[in-house]
C-alpha cells in the first residue's frame, strides 16, 4: 500500500491504495500448494488455537464452527487441490483478501476481524 491507512485519506486516495494492493496481489501469482497448506494449518494445524480466539473475540464462534464442520469434507484432500477450489473462489469473487495465508497473516498478526474471510 503507498499511503499507512489514517483518518485522513481522501475516497480517492483509498481507492488508489486499494488498487496498488490488488495489482501487488495479482503479480505475485497464487501458489495452489501454499494456500491449501495455509488452510490446513488455520483449520487444524498450528494456527488453529489463534483462529478460534480471533473469531471469538469477534462474535464469529458460530462460524467457525460452521467452517470447521465442512472442514471434516476436505481435510485428507491433497493441499493443491484445496488450494485449487481456494484460487476458483478468490478468483470469482475478485478477492486476493480472502486467501488463506493473507488471513492466516493478519491472524497471528492480531487483526481478529481477518476471521471473517473464512
Amino acid at each position: 500500500m503507498a499511503e499507512a491507512p489514517s483518518e485522513d485519506m481522501t475516497f480517492d486516495q483509498v481507492l488508489a491504495a486499494d488498487a496498488e494492493w490488488a495489482a501487488k496481489e495479482q503479480a505475485a501469482g497464487f501458489d495452489t500448494k501454499a494456500e491449501g497448506l495455509a488452510l490446513k494449518r488455520l483449520l487444524e494445524g498450528p494456527s488453529s488455537d489463534a483462529l478460534g480466539t480471533a473469531c471469538q473475540s469477534v462474535g464469529q464462534g458460530a462460524q467457525l464452527e460452521s467452517a470447521r464442520g465442512a472442514w471434516v469434507s476436505w481435510k485428507d484432500a491433497e493441499a493443491s487441490e484445496l488450494g485449487a477450489e481456494v484460487s476458483a473462489v478468490v478468483s470469482r469473487l475478485e478477492a486476493p483478501h480472502l486467501r488463506p495465508s493473507g488471513i492466516e497473516e493478519r491472524i497471528l498478526g492480531g487483526v481478529a476481524p481477518a476471521c471473517y474471510g473464512l
